[in-house]
């Protein structure tokens, strides 16, 4: 329930307008307890929004962890789809 808790608080700091903040608050919920559930979920959250902060390094890190650490998850498909993207704008020069 905590971990829940953590996270739509990210969710009402996306809503503020304040990126930087909620994508902290997403990792803090997906490492808050390991689950199959809501990790991946958390995980892709604080990913969307680093890909929407041009964060792409950060974005990769999380979609590369939901693919390694629950390639079963319902996220897992969405999550390699969207590490590749983050991964290639990564490599990109300034």
């Amino acid at each position: 329930l905590r971990v829940m808790a953590v996270g739509n608080q990210g969710d009402v700091l996306v809503e503020l307008g304040k990126p930087a903040e909620a994508a902290a608050q997403f990792m803090q919920a997906a490492d808050l307890v390991k689950s199959d559930y809501t990790t991946p979920m958390f995980l892709m959250k604080a990913g969307i929004v680093y890909q929407q902060q041009n964060d792409w390094k950060n974005a990769a890190r999380c979609f590369g962890r939901i693919v390694s650490d629950f390639p079963n998850s319902p996220d897992a498909t969405t999550a390699k789809k969207y590490a590749g993207r983050a991964k290639a704008m990564a490599e990109q020069p300034a």
